[in-house]
């Protein structure tokens, strides 16, 4: 008699949630390298952005004011802040899959 003859109808059951576990942990696991790699991307992003020619450009047009502030240059920051926004709405997305995937493991849960 083989062992996939003897499996009682709980073994069975317990491997399916097994198998379908180990698919949804595959899962999180692909969105957790995804998420690495989106921090890798906005980080490499900011380490080459460099706004200082702007700031400075900005700055040539008030040098006849005497007192400069750093509200004076909110529209130059808002501007080069933007290029960041498409990072900050992956990354949303990503944590909506990861809720997503994570409250499907819960439902799976025959303790709960």
């Amino acid at each position: 008699m083989s062992s996939s003859a003897r499996i009682t109808p709980q073994g069975k059951e317990t491997r399916q949630h097994a198998r379908a576990l180990r698919v949804k942990l595959e899962e999180l696991d692909t969105i957790h390298r995804d998420r690495d790699q989106l921090v890798y991307r906005a980080r490499s992003l900011a380490s080459a952005d460099d706004i200082q020619p702007r700031v400075l450009k900005a700055s040539s047009g008030f040098e006849r004011l005497a007192d400069v502030t750093p509200d004076m240059f909110e529209d130059v920051l808002d501007e080069e802040l933007t290029k960041f926004d498409k990072f900050l709405v992956e990354m949303a997305e990503i944590g909506r899959k990861q809720r997503g995937i994570l409250d499907e493991i819960r439902v799976c849960d025959p303790y709960t």
